[in-house]
């Protein structure tokens, strides 16, 4: 305060020094004038009026008027329209009074406000796309993980807010969910709340600098202000209606849905797996006592997927991972053979989370009739798609508190009265469909914004040498692209149609077909094997078909011990598949490496004599999953050596079919 004093004092010095040097100064020109020399300023005014005078006359002998006409103003005199003298064009004199000058404004000390400036906070296209950002954060940590690793399912990461109900927005974020945003918040809130206790200066109008003092401290409450009377303690009781009210709310739902999944999720996992550095595992820990190796040490069950409640006694229809979160796993289940809570409902759908060690699904969805086929909505977070063994088409969605479908087809004469075989969402994110088969050879696409009636129907029919066109009992379809798919028919016949074109819905057999039903049919994902087609089928053997010579033999894989009932190919691996029997056996084959052995053998379920019915890679071809028909589901990962490729993987997949050709021929 003392500096600002002294700096005010100074100013107020030098004001006074310039008012008295301008009073010296005109005092001086007044007496100058008085005496009557001039300038050098005067001498050249005057000189310049003595030109103009003289250019004047010039003009005037040339007969130019050298006034511009301009209207007269009647207002002003005979001398305000005369013309122009010497005098009148003569500048003012020096010794004329000069007007005055303009006040000279008041200064005064500003108000200083002293603050702390935090780090400043730079603008960039993901502060506006987090969602975006997690993704690929996600995708990311995932590829950098190692496969072979025993805590690579811990490295997969899932938004807990699947459900949008569940989601918190901005204004319900808490401290611990984002700890480094909400430790950064609480920083800037305790410099602001400093701020108000900082000394400010304020200045008066007259110069006078009142002095700041710091705000007097809130007062301690005392224990008598603490302290609550028995009246204020109790708390009314709520009649029943009131809590009921409560407990069906849709907020309280919500919470408590959440917080019983964070409680159960905290209570499965161990104190191991909050101390393993490098990914490396503990012996003892529950996530591998239930471990299995097989096949040396390229396979190794993780654990088992079951619940008493809604899966037990169920044969598994339908797996699917999910391409939006890739540690969420849908199971679908048929009716149950034995009693127990969930038996009301003949079909459920368990929506499975491989990241935690909970024994319970994330989401159990039912309907009243067996779920045949079941699919995650390729292109909506949110949805899930079911066939039913009535030929009904059901749609549940996450967002919602409801378990039950929120859509359903009609049935009627214009879409199934099959049960469905075939449920998957096809196209792009712009334009989607569904695409579903029934039992007795009808293909529909339907529109997801409605499931009323289908958008388009197309009767199957088969078409061969020797025999009439007539209607088959189709058991599985997959799809080529947009417009081809190849099915299989419970007469050992494997067929390829087209859904549009001039012989839309026609097909035509492959020969050397199965000697049984066909069980499941699978294109491979390699763009560059888009033509090599898996089957497997109840005689004991699966079979890889090529489309563009359809009348050779295909490669027999013969190395099943009972019904084989579902192959499928690896999404990241061109040449490996997997093939599932039902007496409880997972192979792996290699078809670059040993087309006539599996690389690898296991029974994931043990020796409890359960067969399996499917199997399905994730994403990333590194999680195989397997159910069985008791209701359980097998999670089992893959070592790096088998689920990686190589280079050269899809030449070597098409010699080892031309050689198995040569061979058999």
């Amino acid at each position: 305060m003392s500096d600002l004093k002294g700096e005010l004092e100074k100013r107020k010095a030098r004001l006074a020094l310039l008012r008295q040097q301008k009073a010296e100064a005109a005092a001086a020109t007044t007496a100058g004038a008085t005496s009557g020399h001039r300038n050098p300023q005067q001498s050249a005014a005057a000189t310049s009026v003595a030109t103009t005078e003289t250019a004047e006359d010039i003009l005037r002998e040339l007969g130019i008027d050298p006034t511009p006409s301009a209207p007269v103003d009647p207002k002003l005199s005979a001398s305000d329209t005369s013309p122009p003298s010497s005098s009148k064009l003569s500048p003012p004199p020096l010794d004329a009074p000069q007007a005055q000058a303009k006040p000279l404004k008041h200064l005064s000390v500003s108000r200083l406000t002293q603050t702390s400036v935090c780090q400043p906070a730079h603008y960039c296209k993901e502060t506006q796309t987090l969602q975006q950002v997690c993704e690929r954060d996600r995708d990311s940590r995932l590829s950098e993980s190692h496969v072979d690793s025993p805590r690579f399912l811990s490295t997969l990461e899932w938004d807990d807010e699947f459900n949008h109900q569940m989601a918190l927005s901005e204004s319900e974020l808490s401290v611990g969910d984002f700890p480094d945003v909400a430790t950064a918040a609480l920083a800037q809130l305790r410099s602001v709340n400093g701020l108000a206790a900082a000394a400010t200066a304020v200045a008066t109008s007259d110069g006078d600098v009142a002095t700041a003092t710091p705000p007097t401290p809130a007062p301690t409450p005392t224990t008598s202000t603490v302290a609550l009377s028995d009246q204020q303690r109790h708390c009314r009781e709520l009649s029943e209606s009131e809590r009921q009210q409560i407990l069906l709310s849709d907020n309280f739902q919500a919470f408590f849905a959440r917080a019983s999944r964070v409680v159960e999720r905290a209570l499965a996992e161990t104190e191991a797996e909050y101390f393993e550095t490098d990914g490396e595992a503990d012996a003892g820990s529950d996530a591998y006592d239930e471990g299995a190796v097989a096949g040396g040490s390229s396979v190794r069950v993780c654990r088992t997927f079951h619940d008493d409640k809604w899966s037990r006694g169920r044969c598994v229809t339908a797996l699917d991972w999910s391409p939006h979160y890739q540690e969420l796993c849908l199971a679908a289940y048929a009716e149950s053979q034995q009693s127990h809570p969930g038996g009301d409902s003949d079909g459920v759908v368990c929506v499975w989370n491989a990241r935690y060690r909970c024994d319970s699904p994330e989401f159990a969805l039912h309907c009243q009739s067996p779920v045949t086929s079941a699919c995650f909505a390729t292109y909506q977070r949110c949805l899930i798609v079911g066939g039913t063994y009535s030929g009904q088409l059901v749609l549940w969605d996450t967002r919602t508190h409801r378990r039950t479908p929120v859509q359903r087809s009609t049935l009627g004469a214009q879409g199934h009265t099959e049960p469905c075989v075939f449920t998957r969402v096809l196209g792009t994110e712009r334009a989607n469909f569904l695409a579903t088969l029934s039992s007795d050879a009808r293909l529909c696409t339907w529109s997801l914004e409605s499931l009323t009636q289908p958008v388009e129907t197309c009767d199957l029919m088969l078409s061969a040498a020797g025999h009439s066109i007539r209607s088959l009992a189709a058991t599985c379809l997959d799809m080529l692209d947009g417009n081809r798919f190849v099915a299989g028919t419970e007469d050992a016949m494997l067929c390829v149609g087209c859904r549009h074109g001039v012989r839309a819905g026609v097909m035509t057999s492959l020969a050397a077909s199965h000697q049984a039903p066909v069980t499941s049919v699978a294109a491979n994902p390699s763009p560059d094997l888009s033509h090599v087609v898996l089957s497997s089928s109840m005689d004991w053997t699966a079979r890889v078909w090529s489309l563009r010579e359809p009348a050779e033999q295909p490669l027999a894989l013969e190395a099943a011990a009972d019904y084989v009932m579902d192959a499928r190919w690896s999404p990241a691996h061109p040449g490996l598949l997997c093939t599932a029997d039902a007496a409880g056996r997972l192979d792996l084959w290699s078809l670059g490496s040993d087309p006539e052995q599996p690389l690898a053998r296991c029974q994931p379920m043990g020796a409890s004599g359960a067969g399996l019915n499917r199997c399905c890679f994730n994403r990333t071809g590194c999680v195989l999953t397997a159910g069985d028909h008791l209701g359980r589901v097998a999670l089992l990962e893959l070592s790096e050596a088998l689920a990686s490729p190589r280079p050269d993987e899809a030449q070597l997949v098409l010699r080892a079919l031309h050689e198995a050709r040569q061979a058999r021929s």
